[in-house]
């Protein structure tokens, strides 16, 4: 998972991967100027790319994490990142 400050491929937006179908599903928190969360479906390949503010808002700080979701809702989450939407 990661987070598109620029352009590629569109601004403002987390690009989320799984790369194994392994039982798992990969899951973001983000707050900020908005707050939401996304969870990606289990399977191999899948991939999606969606937008959380859109361009030329005010510059603001955001906070996130990427967590995995496995087998009784048990989430294990990366420390909590920083970045910016602008």
């Amino acid at each position: 998972m990661w987070f598109n400050t620029c352009c590629i491929p569109q601004r403002n937006a987390f690009t989320v991967k799984d790369r194994y179908s392994d039982g798992t599903r990969i899951k973001v928190y983000w707050s900020g100027a908005r707050y939401g969360s996304y969870t990606l479906p289990d399977g191999a390949g899948r991939e999606t790319t969606f937008s959380i503010e859109p361009n030329n808002v005010t510059r603001a700080v955001i906070h996130w994490k990427a967590c995995t979701l496995v087998s009784g809702g048990v989430e294990w989450c990366n420390p909590l990142m920083n970045d910016y939407i602008d």
